[in-house]
């Protein structure tokens, strides 16, 4: 497993934060997501062998934001 750091440009809020957790949480190989909604970013854990962070990056930019 591996983790990641992911800054978002576009998170403001809550709901945000919830909503990129929930479907980040849906794609395979991620094990788990954390959004820090004051630093505007995601800490996510997820298996190299099964998806990669530019995969999870282009999901996140499918939702509208930004990833720095």
């Amino acid at each position: 497993m591996k983790n990641t750091i992911i800054n978002i440009g576009g998170l403001a809020t809550s709901e945000d934060a919830s909503r990129i957790a929930s479907i980040l949480g849906t794609l395979d190989g991620v094990m788990n997501v954390n959004i820090d909604l004051n630093g505007r970013a995601a800490s996510v854990d997820y298996e190299p062998s099964v998806t990669s962070l530019q995969v999870i990056k282009h999901k996140i930019e499918e939702m509208g934001y930004k990833t720095l």
